[in-house]
Order: C-alpha cells, then structure tokens, then sequence
C-alpha cells in the first residue's frame, strides 16, 4: 500500500480533519483503487471514520469523554489522537481500539494539547499545546522530554528563542497549536502569535520566520500547517492569511534552508 497524499487540517465545529488518500496496489488487479478515509475528532471524545471520502461515518470508541482537538495518522493503521486535559490516545490498528498514552507530567494534567506529530523512521513523537507546551519523544512514546517556548517565541522582530525546561505559567504565554517534523530534529511550529518557529535540533532553539507585516500585529495569529510529503509547508490563520513555505535540507548541514510567500 503507498500513501499518495496526506494533509491534516483543523477545523471550527469539529476540532480537526485528517484526510488519508491510500492507494491500493494488487499484481491482481492492473489498476489501481483510491480509498479516501477521513478520521474527525471533537467534543465529549466523539472520534468518527470515514473510509468512503465522506459518503458514510462510523463512530470509534475513544475511551475518554475530554474533548479531541487534532488527529495524526503516519499510516492507514497508526495515528495518534491529543486532547483537553494532556489527552493523548493512539491506535495500531486503524481506530478499532483506541489506548491512553501517559505522558508522564503531572505539571500539565491540566493543560490542553492541540497539535501531534509523528515521524515513522526515527519514533519521534511531537506534541504543542497551551502555555507553549513542547512535549517530545524519540522512543515511540516510552520516554518524554517536556519545555516551554518563553514569550519571546511570540515577539514582533524576534529572530530566535530558546525552549525553557522548568515549567511555569509566566515563561510560555501563547499556546502553540500545530507541529510538523521532517526527522528527528527538523520541524516547524505556530501558535497564537503571527511567528513560524523553525527549529533545527528537536525543539531547544527555535529561528523565527514573521511573514507578515508587523503592523497587523497582534490581529493575525496561525493556527494550523499543512504538510505534503517532500517537506513543504502552508501555515494558515486568521484574517485571511495562508503562507507557503518551502524548506530544503542542505545535507553538509543540520541548518534549514527555506523561504516563503503569501498565498493569495
């Protein structure tokens, strides 16, 4: 089976929207069969499954009654589902069976995680979410490494921050809603703030993209990244704005290089 396409897209009214295109290749067949699924999550731990592009819903059983706010699927069996409340739950097996994954801090029992990402070949696990929460996991989820982004993450003319390792109310005061990686040390991450967060080493520092005029300050903020499977990134927010941003890797170097325009 090969994953042609896959874009994860939060919404209002349902808290996100991960659409899965499969297809589905048999030496029996001469051509192929494109399958949309479509997994939605949202209040009261509703997770729902469409394996028809929309055409008809069955409820999965998600164990929790916090409320879902975004859904990542590495694969048409594995996805991983974060939650009001440190929620995180993951399946195995295509949303049959969804299990609690524990963290492991009591510092952020109370906290709501709105953004989860999970890169295959190296078991890396990213998670955001309020507070400017940073939540990583290079083992699968066995073992957790939790930081802060500081409010200077979220400054207008800020060029570079630095993720804090104690925890407080005061040091991270923006949430961070959305995370993407592209290994095990390069991502990218936006929150309530009009900055893109680029970072180069797993999340400790962080170079500060503002592709927006800093006169819109504070009105815009991104809240969601869209992925496609190279690496390419579009950041959507509020006010209309949509940026696309393509990184390329230099492979001398762990450094990004990348650039970005505005999406009409």
């Amino acid at each position: 089976m090969a994953i042609s396409s896959r874009w994860s897209i939060p919404r209002f009214g349902w808290c996100a929207v991960l659409v899965l295109v499969a297809c589905l290749e048999s030496e029996a067949f001469l051509d192929s069969t494109i399958i949309s699924w479509i997994t939605i999550v949202g209040q009261k731990g509703t997770i729902m499954r469409s394996r028809d592009g929309g055409f008809s819903w069955k409820y999965q059983e998600s164990g929790t009654t916090e409320t879902l706010n975004n859904v990542y699927f590495s694969s048409v069996r594995s996805g991983f589902i974060v939650g009001n409340n440190a929620t995180l739950i993951v399946t195995t097996d295509a949303g049959l069976q969804w299990k609690s994954m524990d963290i492991g801090y009591e510092s952020i029992a109370t906290l709501d995680l709105f953004g989860v990402h999970y890169f295959p070949p190296t078991q890396v696990i990213t998670i955001v979410g309020e507070q400017g929460i940073f939540i990583s996991s290079t083992d699968g989820g066995d073992n957790w490494v939790l930081s802060q982004l500081p409010a200077s993450c979220f400054l207008p003319q800020s060029t570079r921050c630095t993720a804090n390792t104690s925890i407080g109310p005061s040091l991270g005061s923006k949430s961070l809603l959305s995370v993407k990686f592209f290994d095990s040390i390069n991502g990218v991450v936006v929150g309530d703030s009009p900055n893109i967060l680029i970072t180069s080493d797993g999340g400790v520092t962080f170079d500060i993209l503002t592709p927006i005029d800093t006169a819109l300050y504070p009105q815009v903020t991104f809240a969601a990244l869209a992925q496609d499977q190279v690496g390419n990134v579009v950041a959507v927010g509020s006010a209309g704005q949509a940026v696309y941003v393509n990184f390329s890797m230099r492979l001398e170097s762990d450094a990004f290089a990348c650039s970005f325009q505005c999406v009409a």
